[in-house]
């Protein structure tokens, strides 16, 4: 990895760590994160699904940041999902927040990550009569609660926290980053890969000549959407190890 610069736009704390295991096995990693999470506003609405929660029969995650938040914002109220409760976690990670916040898990993909590969689960079987909870944040993907509620469930979406760009002064990481002639981006999401062409704005044209590295190739085909022109990776695994293997890949 010793030719490669690498701009990694994952927010932290994942973005910083990945950063260091790139550093470790020789890379130049430059940190730029386009998105971070905060706690969503106290509204009536996210009281309204809080309550709900407390009543559903099945529970889905859709990301770690879903587990976090939901399980603060629940224990701030004094209120706990039902002890028989089922549930669904999009990915490995999700999964693994999920346990450590003593939340039994159901229902995990072993491969594909995402809302399509969770839905294709035969055991993830929410249906007539069931109630659903969906916690994610603002804005996410309407696919499972379309799918459910085709299948006849009740479903709540749970929107416990919310993305924004941080305050970025880009300039002087992208000068840095492109110092070396092999150059790749790492984005995970569709939102943090539209903020990044925001946020480097005169600079878009050349981080688009760049390799990137992604999570599925849903997002791959929205960078291609967006104008990106450099070749595209897809990590096997949506976590850390999945993009410093796929770094590896890009590497050879």
């Amino acid at each position: 990895m010793t030719k490669l610069s690498v701009l990694v736009t994952r927010p932290r704390p994942q973005g910083i760590a990945l950063c260091q295991a790139l550093r470790v096995r020789g890379a130049q990693a430059r940190f730029l994160p386009t998105l971070e999470t905060v706690a969503a506003v106290p509204c009536p609405e996210l009281e309204s699904a809080l309550h709900a929660a407390t009543q559903c029969n099945w529970v889905i995650f859709v990301s770690r940041n879903a587990v976090r938040f939901g399980m603060a914002a629940l224990k701030q109220r004094g209120l706990r999902l039902q002890d028989a409760i089922r549930t669904g976690a999009v990915g490995n990670g999700t999964a693994g927040v999920m346990s450590a916040h003593g939340i039994p898990v159901t229902c995990v993909p072993d491969h594909g990550f995402n809302s399509e590969a969770l839905l294709a689960l035969p055991h993830f079987n929410p249906g007539a009569g069931d109630r659903v909870a969906i916690f994610r944040g603002d804005g996410g993907r309407g696919l499972l609660a379309q799918e459910l509620r085709e299948r006849r469930a009740e479903v709540t979406f749970v929107e416990v926290y919310r993305r924004r760009i941080p305050a970025l002064k880009p300039e002087r990481v992208l000068a840095a980053w492109q110092r070396r002639e092999s150059r790749w981006v790492i984005a995970t999401s569709e939102a943090g890969l539209t903020n990044l062409l925001t946020v480097v704005d005169d600079a878009a044209d050349a981080v688009k000549n760049a390799g990137l590295i992604t999570v599925s190739a849903r997002l791959g085909t929205a960078a291609r959407a967006r104008g990106w022109r450099g070749p595209i990776e897809i990590a096997s695994e949506p976590d850390n190890a999945g993009l410093l293997a796929a770094v590896e890949h890009a590497a050879r």
